[in-house]
């Protein structure tokens, strides 16, 4: 019940169910004393006696599949692959509840706590060093990869935080399909139709950022590595250079988001026009920036799953 109601974004009845304590409910064994899971919602009566019907176990695996709602949603920990190989950090902040879950994996402990105001709402969360967390959105204030919310809102309350949320969710993607990699990994050529990296895509991306937010929305120089001659092009930015890493690829699409974000900041309205005309044809506005952006770092999230999904099974 509980995963289909967050299946569906209704976080809030799916809390209300995990807190009551009137029977039936989860926690009404507990009021009891209880400190296994009952085979029926009222194994023990409201009164201490032991229901006289059948079915009246007090150590049972049936209802106890909250368990995996809890450390999935509450405590924000799924496993990403088989094993719990890699880790998706997820939490979900309910109504009543400041979690704090730990899980032990094949690779080491793995924990994720968040708090709820009057504590400003935060996450954190820890990983055995060979299981990376995978995030599924991004952090504002740091690195594309500290990321530990779940899905854009449902019911966002305008259409500039839904494009933004939308766009936040796909850098995360792009971001982690590097993280865990070696540098071999991420610059191999996986499929023989194309020569697309893994690392190849992420940098492309950055200089995607750079170029529609800094070079046609501000109409500044475009910042390094893509202000070096024919730098500034989509198919060179795809090319790995001699001392491009892991980390330095991850680094620079961080930034250039960083720099997209500041521009957004200061930007009044949707229908602001960039300031370099595109296409030969005339200056673009910063809601077509958005959706482009989106579809871009969306169509290439999909790349980056495909040449991971090779990876996985080479």
């Amino acid at each position: 019940m509980l995963p289909a109601l967050s299946a569906v974004g209704d976080t809030t009845t799916a809390y209300r169910l995990l807190t009551e304590t009137s029977c039936p409910s989860w926690l009404y064994p507990v009021t009891m004393g209880a400190t296994t899971v009952w085979e029926r919602w009222d194994s023990m009566l409201p009164d201490g006696t032991i229901n006289p019907g059948e079915m009246t176990s007090f150590n049972h695996c049936a209802l106890g599949g909250v368990a995996d709602w809890m450390h999935q949603v509450v405590g924000g920990l799924a496993p990403a692959r088989p094993g719990y190989r890699e880790l998706r950090v997820a939490p979900v902040p309910g109504r009543g509840v400041t979690s704090a879950a730990t899980l032990r994996t094949p690779y080491g402990p793995a924990a994720c706590a968040w708090a709820v105001p009057p504590v400003s709402e935060s996450a954190v969360s820890s990983a055995p060093p060979r299981a990376p967390p995978r995030a599924t959105r991004s952090c504002q204030d740091g690195p594309v990869t500290d990321a530990d919310t779940g899905h854009p809102d449902l019911q966002p309350e305008d259409e500039r935080t839904a494009l933004v949320q939308r766009l936040d969710q796909y850098r995360a993607i792009a971001t982690t399909a590097l993280i865990g990699l070696e540098w071999e990994e991420a610059s191999t050529q996986l499929l023989p139709a194309t020569d697309l990296t893994i690392a190849g895509i992420v940098k492309h991306l950055a200089w995607a950022e750079d170029r529609w937010f800094q070079g046609r929305l501000l109409g500044t120089q475009m910042p390094a590595p893509w202000d070096a001659p024919g730098a500034d092009d989509p198919d060179h930015a795809m090319r790995l250079a001699p001392g491009d890493t892991v980390d330095s690829i991850v680094e620079l699409y961080s930034s250039a988001c960083r720099r997209s974000r500041a521009v957004l900041a200061h930007c009044d309205s949707l229908s602001d026009v960039a300031a370099v005309p595109s296409f030969g044809i005339g200056p673009v506005n910063l809601r077509w920036i958005l959706v482009h952006m989106i579809d871009e770092t969306a169509r290439h999230a999909g790349h980056l799953d495909l040449l991971r999904d090779c990876l996985r099974n080479r």
